[in-house]
């Protein structure tokens, strides 16, 4: 999901992990108010690092220049904390087509590949 996809991404994404085998977020991150709700309603799921076990990829690019780069960062740390695994990739773009469009041709075939 790009942007505000990316918060759709990570809040349907994670609360739904027998339905998806691999999220990608771009340019995203919660509001501080909604990555608190986040982690408060979902602690068991984190506690547990679910996506660590029922996702395939969970992937996260975001531009240093980015409007939401601080909201990243913070969920990131968030992520962290639960030791819930992810690739991050930080480009040089903003929050725009040139930006995502690197990032999606990386991320793409990773949906591909076959790991088993």
């Amino acid at each position: 999901g790009l942007s505000m996809g990316g918060l759709q991404t990570l809040d349907i994404g994670l609360t739904r992990l027998d339905t998806f085998a691999a999220l990608g977020v771009f340019s995203s991150g919660w509001f501080p108010d909604r990555r608190e709700q986040f982690e408060t309603e979902n602690q068991e799921l984190l506690k547990a690092a679910e996506p660590n076990k029922k996702l395939k990829l969970f992937w996260i690019a975001n531009g240093k220049p980015d409007i939401a780069y601080k909201n990243n960062q913070a969920m990131l740390e968030m992520l962290d904390k639960y030791k819930v695994r992810y690739t991050y990739v930080e480009g040089k773009g903003g929050h725009d087509w040139g930006s995502w469009k690197n990032h999606l041709y990386v991320f793409a075939p990773l949906l591909f590949r076959d790991d088993k």
